[in-house]
């Protein structure tokens, strides 16, 4: 018998993959939905796949239909939705649209149907967004068979618009067991490797060179090189196929509520370190004893963490709201998580809080959420140390 692989059936990793997308698409139409400024959303999948496997399991381009369905459901509105689906093999294009057909209602989204060169596809998406209404906004999720197809002036240019997110899926394992390889050694099979980090990265960087460096320490290099320089926000999502082999989704946004979305996706399906997907024999949590004690326990741990980090940040300089709320996102914690950690420092005397224009400021309150942070330059309170 022939050994079934991702093709064939979904493995869990693919599982995970495809359950942070919808989980993050879920939260972006229900919040398109009723934004007054949006009547369009298009969402794009680049690399779209069969969609429906040998063993029933469903891909993205299903997924993102049921989705769609369940937001109409719950959140009525005349936001239009356009799906744009393609794969370069054909027979996978005609098998999502058969069952897309046969499956749900047309009325739920204007679905259309491509079978090109991803890396066509994804030169002309630009140009063709430069043309669109400013109430138009776009998600492209990009979940290639490597890297080849994805270049740095392509992402820039798609979040360029400051309308469009980008989810973008890489084979971590691989990339990081050759990247220094493919720097020092002249192999023509390690070039492609060599172009995608040099178009990141200087080739003096430590990803470059340094043999040490974990997995996790690469993926936190990439996401931050995928914020080119600050001008962007992005965060990552980790998955694990097996002992030693990983994958990682990274999500680009210019937007501070799409980064939240993003961040509160991954927390929602991995409560433990909001860090991804983990194989449950290597999640190291103690299975003997009551288990919500230990998951307690990371909680405060986590929440350690992210004093920490705030402490550090006041240590430098005085901070308001919404610089609390960004530096939370971007270290891939919840406002929630914050609101914790400031409460538990104002409790230990360690800060101080005022309102801004001395107004009384409601007690415990620390306005750590996108509708008081969105403007930074009004913010609502002041956080220093005493």
């Amino acid at each position: 018998m022939s050994k079934k692989t991702a093709k064939d059936v979904m493995l869990p990793h693919s599982k995970a993959k495809v359950a942070f997308y919808k989980s993050y698409l879920e939260r972006y139409l229900s919040i398109m939905s009723v934004m007054e400024k949006c009547n369009r959303v298009n969402i794009y999948d680049v690399f779209c796949g069969r969609g429906v496997y040998e063993d029933g399991g469903l891909g993205s381009p299903i997924k993102a239909m049921e989705t769609i369905k369940q937001v109409r459901q719950n959140r009525p509105s005349d936001t239009i939705f356009h799906l744009y689906l393609n794969d370069k093999v054909m027979k996978n294009v005609d098998g999502v649209q058969d069952y897309i057909k046969s499956h749900f209602n047309d009325n739920l989204c204007q679905v259309h149907y491509f079978c090109q060169p991803a890396e066509i596809l994804l030169e002309d998406l630009p140009s063709e967004m430069m043309l669109q209404e400013k109430s138009t906004r776009n998600l492209v999720f990009i979940d290639p068979y490597g890297y080849k197809q994805i270049h740095k002036k392509t992402l820039y240019t798609l979040l360029s618009n400051n309308r469009t997110e980008v989810l973008l899926f890489l084979p971590i394992s691989f990339m990081h067991r050759f990247t220094r390889y493919a720097f020092t050694e002249n192999d023509k099979k390690a070039q492609p490797l060599k172009e995608f980090i040099s178009e990141f990265f200087d080739s003096n960087s430590p990803i470059c060179k340094d043999e040490a460096m974990d997995v996790e320490e690469y993926i936190k290099l990439l996401a931050q090189a995928f914020s080119f320089g600050k001008r962007f926000y992005s965060t990552r999502f980790l998955i694990q196929r097996d002992r030693k082999n990983y994958f990682a989704l990274f999500f680009m946004t210019s937007n501070l509520l799409g980064l939240e979305k993003a961040v509160e996706s991954l927390w929602e399906l991995d409560n433990w370190n909001g860090k991804g997907f983990i194989l449950e024999e290597d999640k190291n949590m103690p299975r003997i004893f009551d288990e919500q004690i230990f998951i307690d326990n990371k909680h405060r741990e986590n929440i350690e963490k992210l004093k920490t980090i705030i402490l550090s940040a006041l240590q430098e300089r005085a901070r308001s709201n919404c610089e609390i709320y960004e530096l939370t996102l971007i270290n891939g914690f919840k406002p929630t998580h914050a609101k914790e950690a400031l409460t538990l420092l104002e409790q230990q005397n360690i800060i101080d809080v005022k309102k801004f224009g001395g107004a009384e400021r409601r007690k415990g309150a620390f306005y750590i959420n996108y509708g008081q942070a969105k403007d930074s330059m009004f913010p609502t309170i002041r956080i220093q140390l005493l």
